[in-house]
């Protein structure tokens, strides 16, 4: 049977060129221009795209392909997205508010003109019909919007990094198997310039040294890591780390869990020296930017691309999923079941919000919203999507302990939001 994807070899990783939109992957969540890791949980790395489109050819039931980010899109490029208003009344379906002084896309209707466009939520305006968003506000620039006939051009550009590179030590304590451990962790990150930082480093306790082998934390301090232990006790032993930095105290909250099954919470992980560099360059809007012409877009989801935040022994997702919920009684198309006390994703709707993301039926749901479900009822985590007007976050994967939560903690320094504007689409 034919898989449907294209790869090929590109600076030396392993990327993507093609989906075919009828073949097994076309609502999977991989994209063009992803660079492909494993395989069935097979490394990629050095293969030939002969090699590993035979890895696929191959397979026989479930195939699993773990992908980061594309390699050929900067995060930090400008995007101009160009899309056709015959009258003035005409609703884009756009939603903008402002954030940390920048105006940022808070929402896309899948229904509006800019649907199928490269433009995604979060992404910083720069110009509206070439007139400056800078120091508007979300009515104002609204504004433009609204009142433009004919072509709506807007810039846009990915959220300016926190920092370029990041180098800090932390203290940090688990229980594993009722025993408390201490332990200390160097953590190096650097901007790849595309999705977020490359993650490197040590971890030592009184079981041994580890050295964090694969690792992304994004500019938004979504994190995950895997070290290996080279020395000690658990020679050998591989323990994936997923959780959430907050940039303004630097410190870390989140869970582990090793190769051999065992999990928990970090009780605590505090930075105690930090070193940072910041690019003396901000980013700037470069040569001229591809230009997207967008017609009246065919429905999709209201998901925003998912993030792919954990790779574990398995080399199988945890993945962090959002979607936009506007009202209460829209139907998000998800199923759950418990069959075993562990709500699991029992169906997905191929023409609902979650339909292009990379959760999967068969996943074991971690959290809804930040809130745990370890021990709900299928109805229960149910009712927690139903009940959910807005922004929408499910955190799923392979064999998860739902013991173990993510936890995504606010900035603390965040200044309150500017209410959102939003122009829905008729």
């Amino acid at each position: 049977m034919l898989c449907g994807i294209g790869m090929k070899t590109q600076n030396g990783s392993l990327t993507i060129t093609s989906i075919d939109p009828n073949g097994l992957f076309a609502n999977s969540g991989l994209e063009v221009g992803m660079i492909v890791k494993t395989i069935n949980n097979i490394p990629v790395a050095g293969k030939t795209a002969a090699e590993a489109t035979q890895l696929i050819k191959d397979a026989v039931g479930q195939v699993t392909i773990v992908v980061t980010g594309c390699e050929s899109r900067s995060y930090h490029e400008s995007i101009t997205t160009t899309v056709y208003k015959p009258t003035a009344h005409m609703k884009c379906g756009i939603g903008m508010k402002t954030q940390n002084g920048s105006l940022i896309i808070s929402s896309i209707d899948p229904d509006g003109l800019f649907a199928n466009t490269r433009m995604k939520v979060g992404m910083i305006v720069k110009t509206i019909n070439y007139e400056s968003a800078t120091g508007k506000t979300a009515a104002e620039a609204t504004q433009l919007i609204k009142d433009a006939v004919g072509q709506v051009t807007i810039v846009t550009r990915g959220p300016t990094p926190p920092f370029e590179t990041f180098s800090g030590t932390f203290d940090m304590s688990y229980t594993d198997r009722g025993k408390q451990f201490r332990g200390h962790v160097l953590l190096e990150l650097k901007d790849n310039q595309r999705d977020g930082y490359i993650v490197t480093g040590t971890t030592s306790d009184a079981d041994g040294s580890a050295t964090i082998i694969e690792g992304l934390v994004t500019y938004e301090g979504i994190a995950w890591w895997v070290d290996e232990v080279h020395s000690g006790n658990d020679l050998g032993l591989k323990v994936l780390s997923t959780g959430k930095f907050d940039w303004s105290t630097n410190n870390f909250q989140g869970g582990w869990r090793a190769n051999t099954g065992h999990s928990g919470q970090y009780s605590s992980f505090l930075c105690t020296n930090v070193s940072k560099t910041f690019s003396s360059i901000p980013p700037t809007d470069g040569a001229t930017p591809h230009v997207v012409a967008a017609v009246v877009a065919t429905p999709t989801s209201y998901s925003q691309i998912p993030i792919v935040t954990a790779v574990a022994e398995s080399s199988s997702p945890v993945v962090v999923a959002v979607g936009n919920k506007p009202i209460k009684d829209m139907s998000v198309g998800i199923g759950i079941k418990a069959p075993y006390g562990t709500p699991v994703i029992s169906s997905i709707d191929p023409d609902s919000l979650f339909a292009m993301s990379a959760l999967r039926v068969g996943m074991d749901i971690q959290s809804i919203n930040k809130q745990s479900v370890s021990g709900k009822t299928a109805a229960e985590a149910t009712q927690l999507i139903k009940d959910a007007v807005g922004e929408i976050t499910i955190i799923a994967g392979w064999n998860l302990s739902v013991s173990t939560l993510f936890t995504a903690v606010p900035m603390a320094s965040a200044p309150p939001a500017e209410p959102e504007v939003y122009v829905p689409s008729y």
